[in-house]
């Protein structure tokens, strides 16, 4: 196992650079996310009662209970100018201070007649197999053709979370990639997903083809990664905490991460295939 800060080793499997977004939480959120700010005085109370609940309830918050969720997971919450969780307990008289996101207008999304291979559907999610050569949602050079552009094409009512144009979408798989990809339906059904994949209650398996051969057939990888700041082949790229120039970079621009990896059986004259959780 190599820890973070330890001497730099080879690494285990040579570092492809690609995109640094699919390592991150898909959160839908930028630097630049509009945000409008509210503040209130709670009444008296009869009996302590539970933050969350309390704005819930409150005709001066003009937000959806799931936002307000979203509130107090980004700690955006404040209760006497202190962050609090949303089981907090008011009891009376305090000044409440809550940051809610503004949603930034969607581009225009015209839903598309695409078929799509749907594996799982109930009343709150939807598992579809995304085949390669699809992306996930649409984004600038992807204006069409998108899973999103085919999932509102079925006419589904699913979570707004982060906009229309990312219409339901927890998590997402790159353009050539294929694989399962969970739909959430509903707002609440997206914050609890998200907070099962943090909580890494919900795990995801890729499986991949390598050249030559591993000097284990299974271990973890455990380095930080973050975007490169060296020159290489994309703009947006990432590489393992070794790979900075300096030791500061690398404490400055990644972020701890953990990979389990094992080689799957092969026959002798068969690639390696490589299973990464």
């Amino acid at each position: 196992m190599i820890e973070p800060g330890a001497e730099a080793p080879a690494p285990l499997i040579s570092p492809i650079y690609t995109d640094i977004r699919k390592f991150m939480p898909d959160t839908g959120e930028t630097s630049s996310e509009s945000t409008s700010k509210w503040s209130l005085r709670v009444g008296e109370l009869s009996e302590p009662v539970r933050i969350d609940r309390y704005l819930g309830d409150s005709e001066e918050i003009p937000a959806t209970r799931s936002k307000i969720r979203r509130a107090f997971k980004d700690g955006r919450a404040l209760v006497n100018g202190k962050v609090v969780s949303a089981s907090h307990k008011l009891t009376g008289g305090e000044q409440i201070e809550l940051t809610l996101p503004v949603a930034a207008p969607s581009m225009e999304i015209i839903p598309e007649s695409i078929p799509l291979d749907i594996v799982f559907e109930d009343d709150h999610i939807l598992v579809v197999n995304k085949p390669a050569g699809m992306v996930t949602h649409p984004a600038v050079g992807s204006r069409s053709g998108t899973l999103v552009h085919a999932l509102l094409g079925r006419g589904l009512a699913l979570s707004d979370l982060y906009g229309r144009e990312r219409a339901g979408i927890v998590h997402r798989l790159d353009k050539n990639t294929t694989g399962l990809l969970v739909v959430a339906k509903t707002e609440a059904v997206h914050l609890e997903l998200q907070r099962q994949l943090k909580e890494r209650e919900l795990k995801r398996v890729y499986t991949g083809i390598i050249c030559g051969h591993l000097k284990q057939d299974s271990g973890e990888i455990n380095m930080p990664v973050g975007r490169s700041l060296t020159a290489n082949p994309r703009p947006e790229s990432f590489c393992f905490g070794f790979d900075q120039p300096s030791p500061a970079a690398a404490r400055a621009t990644t972020s701890p991460a953990a990979t389990d990896f094992q080689i799957l059986p092969r026959g002798p004259s068969s690639p390696s295939r490589i299973m990464f959780r």
